[in-house]
C-alpha cells in the first residue's frame, strides 16, 4: 500500500500542529469529532498516555488505553496488545 492510498483510507486526519493547544487539552480529540461530523460522545479514542487520557475525558470521549497500564486514570478499558482488541469489545463501551 502507498503513502496516498493509506491517507485516503481515512475519513479525516488530524494532528497536534492543528491546534492550538495540545493534550492535556482536549482540541485535537474535538477537532477530530468535528471533522467527521460526529458528537464527541460517539467517538472512542485509544491512547497509551495519561496527557491523552485526560484531554478525552476532558473532550467527553471515551477512551481504552493501550498499554501496560501503570496507575493510568480514565479509560473505560486497558488493553496490553492488539490480540485482545476488537471491533465487537469496543462496542460494548457503548
Amino acid at each position: 500500500i502507498d503513502k496516498l492510498d493509506l491517507v485516503l483510507a481515512f475519513d479525516a486526519i488530524v494532528d497536534g500542529g492543528m491546534t492550538e493547544n495540545s493534550k492535556p487539552a482536549p482540541d485535537i480529540f474535538l477537532l477530530a469529532a468535528e471533522k467527521l461530523n460526529i458528537l464527541p460522545s460517539d467517538c472512542l479514542v485509544i491512547e497509551d498516555s495519561q496527557a491523552g487520557l485526560t484531554a478525552a475525558k476532558k473532550a467527553g470521549i471515551k477512551s481504552v488505553y493501550y498499554g501496560d497500564n501503570k496507575g493510568m486514570k480514565g479509560s473505560l478499558l486497558t488493553i496490553k496488545n492488539w490480540s485482545e482488541a476488537s471491533v465487537d469489545i469496543f462496542k460494548t463501551l457503548f
